[in-house]
């Protein structure tokens, strides 16, 4: 949340409520927090899926000239 945009988008905000529209300038840091708190969570959830399936051992049989291994 400190990538110029976000920087950005507070001063914008704060500006906002300055200007006595304090109610859109709150939303925007709001809705802000909100998605990237969702996309952190989404990012998580696909990490672990994702090392779930990688963990998954499978047993399997080799054939090496016409013998299994």
């Amino acid at each position: 949340m400190t990538k110029p945009f976000f920087i950005f988008q507070y001063i914008v905000s704060l500006i906002y409520v300055l200007e006595n529209v304090a109610l859109f300038g709150i939303l925007m840091v709001f809705f802000g927090f909100l998605t990237t708190s969702v996309n952190y969570i989404l990012l998580v959830r696909s990490y672990h899926k994702i090392k779930e399936t990688a963990e998954k051992k499978y047993m399997i049989k080799v054939l090496r000239n016409e013998e299994e291994h």
